[in-house]
């Protein structure tokens, strides 16, 4: 219970961030004159850019360390985990950003059977659409096992234009209880 308040307060913690700056944001070519003073004020042409809200859904799947430390294809395929999920991204400048995301496994005992923070690090390569990131956090799983777990992993985020993505990653899973796992997600994003 206490994991689900501090998910449902970050997400309404981004929500205010993002009502509070988009207050203070104009649509010119500038330099932001608000706290730090070095945030970039994206032109219309930027795929990515400061103050950005991402929605995004994803498919992923995950399989034991076990099986990834004695890699076999055929086993790997009987044993990879599949699921669905949903996240928010806020990011503070085009470069450094904070996601909170819910997954799900089965829908048997609770709609959503995880869920976690993130930092994300993104480098935007010039305006090709392409945009590398790294990623590392913690969360909850609530089921079907109660335990904390932390995270870190990599990926790629292409914008076909300035409001909709796919992207693609993996990451390492450290849990506090039970074995860890690799896990990799698919989806799409929409920027606004």
């Amino acid at each position: 219970m206490k994991a689900r308040f501090v998910v449902v307060s970050t997400a309404f913690l981004l929500g205010a961030i993002t009502v509070l700056q988009a207050q203070d944001m104009t649509t010119t070519n500038s330099t932001y004159n608000g706290p730090g003073g070095w945030w970039h004020e994206p032109n219309a042409t930027d795929l990515y850019r400061a103050y950005e809200l991402n929605l995004e859904g994803f498919g992923y799947g995950t399989v034991n360390e076990h099986y990834l430390d004695h890699f076999d294809a055929h086993r790997i395929h009987r044993h990879v985990q599949l699921g669905v999920g949903a996240g928010l991204e806020f990011f503070l400048n085009k470069y450094v950003g904070i996601e909170g995301e819910g997954f799900s496994e089965t829908t048997h005992h609770d709609f959503v059977n995880d869920a976690g923070g993130n930092l994300v690090l993104r480098y935007p390569i010039g305006n090709s659409g392409f945009a590398p990131y790294i990623l590392g956090g913690a969360g909850h799983e609530f089921y079907p096992t109660d335990e904390a777990y932390g995270d870190g992993g990599a990926g790629l985020e292409y914008r076909f234009t300035r409001w909709i993505g796919i992207f693609l990653d993996g990451r390492f899973v450290g849990t506090s209880k039970t074995g860890n796992y690799g896990m990799g997600r698919l989806g799409v994003k929409f920027s606004f």
